[in-house]
């Protein structure tokens, strides 16, 4: 029999010690520039988010595999921090207040009663107070605006409508208060509609996506039982925000950023101690944002200190039940009041909760915050975080890869028209063992080098921690990625049968007197695949002798893969070995890429004879066929949507014959629904005997189960023979064939997808916050690259856009005309395509859309492609964004153009830049450079300006102007990209890329 010790004690003992009070980032120690001779390059890395700070993935690992606590998870990723509690170490922040609605002009409120006997809920506005009547209906809208005494400024003026009965015009300011501060509130408001001053004035209805439900994602109403809510009006258009006033604590009660689920199951091995980490991580965050940012009147952009998005934390109010919130309740009433305290966190002069960034994982190991974002911070270090990348957590992102042709990186970095990249090489190492800066050159000149911060909106990358970049990528990562060890223990397997060299009982235990076999798996912790393994094997224990073979080869292995010696060690343990030692072995491990890396595996020895009664699980039998209960394609495979019949045979392996057996099944996975039987019968299992379950077990497989998923359970076994219940673990792997577009499968077409460009900049119909990549709650202008495929050219083509996708909606444009499709190459659709992203898109969803395409050449032809992972996680990144502009191209000054305010060809304008302070404080002495490599700008006079100090969440613009030519020649529809580098007073820079339309025709 073989057993499997999971690596607990078993850690690589050479690891990469990192001096964080030295240089924090370094040259690589070989710099090797990757030339590019094909059109492609690929790049390697891992983790998910900014990198910077807590780990999710890591700190479930932490709980899941080691028994760790909330503090041990917390001080781990903000080193040097301990616990505070407030109003004891802080003082009482009282409520904060929440912006759940920007800019709306009309907004519909639904009470619901949620006790017989409710407090009542009142409304009030100026010295009018009105008590609501129990499920009443309200309707806030602007209806005019009122100019100041100074006639200098405009306010919105609102009606209020209760039920049917409409009160007359009055200012945006309204609160609804009810017993929303208790501690069981007797009522709560629901958004049944909210219209936005730059939206439908249809509005729609409020929902946020709950990912815990079961068995898959729902939306929810968005609903509020804690706390207040008030409307106040915005300050530069006309309309208002809906505010909710909130204690801390019932505030991170709201918090959705973790799966509530990890907290399962409650009688066994879990993750709920990341979810009490969570909690104190998100009150330590809303706790500190809201001292630094202040009175939410002196914001009145949002009349708030804190947004319920991901621009600071996902917020989602009352009514989200899905599987586990009960565990995430107890985590937020165990830590109530708890946040992470640091010397360093000060504000004013008197100490502050610590800005507890987190995102969902990295690659193995935490990026320093002078890497991750751009300015040290003495708790945000590079730590270890290897739990985040074992497979027992199921991180679907430990490690990536991404390959995009030498062109679309250069477009992207906002080079050239008709430029690629030549070559590529890694030129500063992060602490991390990732990248840190990536010189992109094009081979005549010019020379572009990119902080890895920056590339993962620039590419579109899970995360900035890039371990390899090249085509072909050749070698070990430059960077050394995790550590001086490109390979970790991952678990050893013991044969003691009676077959080969192994002498034993056959328990898979290694005993005092016996010989094993023994096989050693290691992981490859780098990105790209290893070739070539070697390992080779010694031991000084004097209780272990190694017999036979000392050296063998591996397969090769890919990245985040395992491996194992091919021949097995042959280990004779011997029987002066005391009961309990732990046999100590040294793996060495060498491949063309790397090595030889040494590796301590520890074999736990046994010398107790145990001959208690003992089951093992046989290979499982899956029913997926058209009978029974069972509902699927009929393979013998687990798969998404499948609903299968179970069928587990045990083997009686002790001494004992065992009858009357009786197991039930219990599953830890919230991708597995039971139905129907939970407990079967077994055939008596005499000593050696193999049965199997009578009655099945009917299993439910959600839809949106990740490929290659693992599925855990256990078999609870009674019987007569048995002292005690037996537990048997068992697991079996969902096979959902890729990621496969929930359509009908397309016609072969003889025109493919080339690529695509997504704009969510501040023109035309997109929202969004500029970088290219789709993100939740925004409006994108997507264009769709089309390629010949057969050789011919399509002269008029006209394609139309659709989608089943639930998080998609697409506007105005539904079909498009193309210009001339040639034989090869490339053509762009005329007319983009608007499409609006639900806020409730999972983060990391990846679309479907359909294409039709019709042509003189022939057709429809059927085109079906996945958009990128939509971002929705809440990456808080400390940087200056981009506010906005204005374009002053009238006569005076330096400008000479037309005085529309429009950037058009042949003019010259003087260019403010809006940039908003997103430090995470007050900044001064700021000073700006503007720089463009865009072939038809010319900077003229000015490259540097200097703005006025600004303060955390506002936005200022450039004092001196930027003078810009723009070329008489600019292609219609051209947009110039330009990049701001901005410094402040002992901090910066900070890099915006800003997008300049430029009208021509």
């Amino acid at each position: 029999m073989i057993s499997t010790y999971r690596r607990v004690l078993a850690r690589a003992i050479v690891l990469l010690l990192l001096a964080t009070a030295v240089t924090l980032v370094s040259a690589p120690p070989t710099v090797r520039a990757e030339p590019v001779p094909s059109s492609e390059i690929t790049i390697q890395g891992g983790g998910w988010g900014h990198g910077v700070g807590l780990s999710q993935y890591g700190a479930y690992g932490q709980a899941l595999l080691d028994a760790a606590t909330a503090d041990e998870i917390l001080a781990h990723y903000y080193q040097d921090t301990t616990s505070g509690l407030l109003g004891a170490d802080f003082a009482d922040p009282g409520p904060i207040w929440v912006n759940l609605e920007r800019e709306a002009v009309s907004v519909d409120l639904d009470l619901e009663v949620l006790a017989t006997e409710a407090a009542p809920a009142t409304l009030t506005t100026g010295d009018t107070a009105l008590v609501l009547d129990p499920n009443s209906t309200l309707r806030i809208e602007v209806v005019a605006e009122e100019t100041a005494e100074d006639e200098t400024a405009t306010e919105p003026m609102c009606v209020i409508t209760i039920g049917e009965t409409a009160g007359e015009p009055g200012p945006c300011d309204v609160d609804i208060t009810w017993d929303g501060f208790s501690a069981t509130p007797t009522s709560s408001f629901t958004i049944a509609n909210v219209a936005h001053h730059e939206g439908s004035p249809d509005g729609a209805a409020c929902t946020l996506a709950d990912w815990n439900a079961v068995p898959s994602t729902v939306q929810r109403p968005c609903a509020y039982s804690y706390g207040s809510l008030h409307i106040r009006p915005d300050d530069d258009t006309p309309s208002f925000h809906l505010v909710l006033e909130i204690d801390v604590d019932d505030y991170v009660r709201g918090i959705s950023e973790m799966p509530y689920y990890w907290g399962l199951p409650v009688d066994g091995p879990n993750g709920q101690a990341a979810l009490e980490a969570q909690a104190i991580a998100a009150r330590s965050y809303a706790v500190h944002r809201a001292i630094v940012r202040g009175d939410p009147e002196d914001r009145p952009w949002c009349h708030c200190q804190i947004y319920d998005t991901t621009v600071d934390q996902r917020y989602v109010g009352f009514g989200h039940v899905g599987l586990g919130h009960e565990q995430w309740e107890q985590a937020v009433v165990t830590t109530a009041g708890q946040v992470r305290a640091h010397p360093a966190a000060t504000f004013g002069g008197s100490p502050i909760p610590v800005q507890t960034f987190y995102y969902s994982s990295s690659f193995g190991r935490t990026e320093p915050a002078e890497v991750g974002f751009t300015s040290p911070v003495p708790y945000l270090i590079s730590v270890d975080d290897h739990w985040a990348i074992d497979p027992a957590v199921g991180n679907p992102r430990a490690s990536w890869t991404v390959v995009l042709s030498a062109s679309d990186v250069a477009a992207n970095l906002g080079w050239p028209e008709g430029s690629e990249v030549a070559t590529v090489d890694i030129v500063t190492c992060s602490p991390s063992g990732a990248a840190a800066e990536i010189r992109f050159t094009d081979g005549a000149g010019l020379v572009d080098i990119r902080p890895t911060r920056n590339l993962r909106t620039a590419l579109g990358l899970r995360s900035p921690q890039i371990t390899s970049i090249g085509n072909p990528i050749t070698g070990p990562p430059p960077c050394g990625g995790l550590g001086d060890n490109g390979v970790e223990l991952y678990g050893i397997d013991i044969d003691d049968g009676p077959t080969g060299d192994s002498i034993g009982n056959n328990d898979g235990i290694a005993h005092c007197g016996e010989t094993v076999e023994l096989r050693t798996t290691v992981r490859n912790v780098l990105a790209g695949t290893l070739t070539g393994v070697s390992m080779t094997i010694e031991s000084a224990d004097p209780h272990l002798a190694v017999l036979h073979n000392t050296t063998s080869s591996a397969d090769d292995i890919p990245g985040g893969s395992t491996g194992a010696n091919l021949n097995d060690w042959d280990i004779a343990v011997l029987p002066s070995a005391p009961d309990g030692h732990v046999g100590e072995l040294r793996l060495e491990v060498a491949s063309a890429e790397g090595g030889p890396w040494e590796i301590e595996a520890l074999m736990p020895v046994s010398c107790f004879t145990d001959t208690a009664p003992s089951l093992v699980a046989e290979p499982i039998t899956i029913d997926d066929g058209p009978t029974g209960d069972s509902e699927g394609n009929n393979d013998g495979l687990a798969a998404c949507s499948e609903t299968i019949e179970l069928y587990v045979p045990l083997t009686n392996t002790g001494a004992t014959d065992l009858s009357s057996v009786e197991a039930s099944l219990d599953l830890h996975d919230p991708v597995a629904t039971l139905l129907h039987n939970t407990t079967s019968v077994y055939p008596a299992l005499p000593a050696g005997a193999t049965g199997i379950n009578r009655n099945d077990w009917d299993i439910a497989l959600s839809p949106n189960t990740p490929s290659g998923h693992i599925v855990s359970g256990t078999i609870t076994v009674v019987a007569a023979g048995l002292t005690e219940p037996v537990a048997v673990p068992i697991v079996f792997e969902v096979d959902c064939g890729g990621d496969a577009l929930p359509v009908d499968a397309p016609p072969v077409a003889p025109l493919a997808i080339a690529g695509l460009v997504i704009d969510d900049g501040p023109r035309g119909d997109s929202v969004g916050n500029n970088d290219g990549v789709a993100a939740c709650g925004e409006t994108i202008e997507l264009y769709v690259d089309l390629a010949s495929t057969s050789g011919t050219t399509y002269e008029t083509t006209a394609v139309s856009l659709a989608t089943d996708d639930a998080y998609l909606t697409i506007l105005h444009n539904t079909s498009s005309p193309y210009p001339t499709i040639p034989e090869s190459g490339s053509a762009r659709n005329s007319n983009d395509f608007d499409i609006v992203l639900s806020p409730g898109t999972p983060h990391g969803h990846e679309p479907g859309i359909r294409l039709v395409v019709e042509s003189s050449e022939g057709g429809p032809w059927t085109l079906d492609y996945r958009l990128p992972a939509i971002e929705c996680v809440g990456d808080s990144v400390e940087t200056m964004t981009f506010g906005g502009f204005v374009v002053d191209d009238g006569v005076r000054g330096d400008s000479i153009g037309n005085n529309d305010k429009r950037a058009q060809c042949g003019e010259t304008i003087e260019l403010y830049v809006m940039l908003t302070n997103q430090t995470g404080g007050p900044i001064d002495g700021v000073t700006s450079t503007l720089a463009t490599s865009d072939p038809y700008l010319s900077l003229l006079y000015n490259t540097e300006s200097p703005y006025p100090a600004v303060a955390d969440g506002e936005t200022a613009e450039n004092t001196n102007d930027w003078d810009l030519e723009i070329a008489a020649t600019t292609p219609v529809g051209h947009v110039a990209v330009i990049d701001i580098t901005t410094r402040a007073t002992g901090s910066g820079p900070w890099t915006t890329t800003v997008s300049l339309p430029i009208e021509c025709g």
